[in-house]
């Protein structure tokens, strides 16, 4: 009896053990199953990311058909600095070789530490551009110039509109025989591009020659392919034209430089986008001692608070026998008004000259942040080499991107990617 009882108890004992190893073990598989399920949906996750990310990739990095051999870029400076999240350089190239008074090239787009160089157009006649806010379009001019002097295009063939890949590209629908003084800016939303071209002409009977000519504004709807007037400037002087058109953020302003006859003596008017629009000093040129001071805005900071611009300014000579002679200030200041912050000054007789600013734009991710580039060698056909830097409004520091390109006459914009 003893012994059956011992047995009885050796088996219940036995039994329990195993229970406890079955419920165990299906812990185990129930745990596996649902660590795999887990694994299988963290992996498909990621496989919607990297599928995403492909198919985003074109619009950053797809080149045109015809590849150019490589540049300059890539060159990555010894530590650089930290740049905006999702900002690039898109700028303009001439050709290798001086052709003479034909000022043109091709668009490239880098990322600011030097890398991720990729052509845009092929057709070698692009004068000059500019990015949409979001990065997802570019619209540029393409111009021939008549050779007549190196100065502001003569003739325009046409304004185009193209993915910032270089696809579904378009002609808008502008007169072609219109002379076109600026590259399109676009609005905040994306709607509209402001136009800035040289309108009717007035003629001198005495000598048969232009006596002036209007300058014309316009805004092109992009959905609806239509174009609307909206201002004319009058009385403008044939050695007289826009170099630059800039929004504020709200799209309420549209700024230009205005280029005189007598260098520096440019200035910077706004008009107000009201119906009707109105126009009103922004950046007045002054004539001075002993010459003119003028202006050539840039980029507003994304709250739209700061300003940048260079400032030109005829100084006297050292030597009082010799006329006065042009030295360019790099600055910042606030819309409002206020104190100037001189970023950088070139060298008295010398405002393109290696360790110039020739160009400072705000982040669009940034408000307090700019990057600006400085002509690090002087090429052919207008073309400079010029070293990206970053900078603060908050501080002085100016610290090297990586980006090193040769660019035409500075003609560049930072580029959402």
């Amino acid at each position: 009896m003893k012994a059956r009882i011992v047995r009885n108890k050796y088996l219940v004992v036995g039994l329990a053990i195993g229970l406890i190893i079955a419920i165990g073990a299906g812990l185990v598989v129930s745990m596996a199953v649902t660590g795999a399920g887990n694994t299988k949906g963290q992996a498909h996750k990621v496989t919607g990311q990297s599928v995403t990310a492909v198919k985003a990739a074109p619009r950053a990095s797809s080149p045109a058909p015809a590849q150019a051999p490589a540049q300059k870029t890539g060159q990555v400076a010894s530590q650089p600095a930290p740049t905006a999240a999702g900002e690039a350089v898109a700028y303009l190239q001439g050709p290798p070789k001086d052709d003479g008074f034909v000022r043109r090239g091709d668009i490239y787009i880098a990322n600011l530490d030097g890398s991720g160089e990729r052509q845009i157009t092929t057709s070698g006649d692009v004068t000059d551009f500019r990015p949409s806010p979001s990065g997802n379009k570019i619209a540029f001019l393409k111009t021939r110039n008549t050779g007549e002097y190196d100065g502001p295009p003569q003739f325009v063939l046409g304004v185009f509109l193209m993915n910032a890949d270089g696809t579904n590209l378009r002609q808008l629908p502008f007169e072609g025989s219109s002379q076109y003084c600026a590259a399109p800016v676009f609005d905040p939303n994306e709607k509209y591009l402001y136009i800035a071209r040289k309108g009717d002409v007035a003629k001198d009977p005495q000598f048969d020659s232009e006596a002036s000519y209007t300058l014309v504004f316009e805004r092109y709807d992009i959905d609806a392919n239509t174009v609307e007037p909206v201002y004319p400037r009058a009385g403008m002087f044939p050695e007289t034209h826009v170099s630059s058109l800039c929004l504020n953020p709200g799209g309420t302003e549209l700024y230009f430089t205005l280029v005189g006859s007598q260098w520096p003596g440019s200035e910077v008017p706004v008009l107000n986008l009201g119906r009707p629009a109105t126009e009103a000093p922004f950046m007045a040129e002054r004539q001075g001692n002993p010459g003119y001071t003028g202006f050539s805005l840039m980029s507003f900071s994304k709250n739209g608070d700061y300003v940048s611009y260079n400032r030109d300014v005829a100084e006297p000579a050292t030597d009082p026998s010799q006329g006065p002679i042009l030295k360019r200030y790099s600055c910042l200041r606030p819309v409002s008004g206020g104190t100037e912050t001189v970023i950088n000054e070139s060298e008295a007789g010398h405002p393109y000259a290696q360790g110039a600013i020739s160009r400072l734009e705000f982040s669009g991710s940034d408000a307090a942040t700019y990057f600006f580039s400085k002509v690090t060698g002087a090429g052919s056909h207008s073309n400079n080499d010029i070293e990206f830097y970053k900078g603060s409004i908050n501080n002085t520091g100016q610290e090297p991107t990586g980006l090193h390109v040769n660019c035409m006459d500075a003609i560049w914009h930072l580029i959402k990617i």
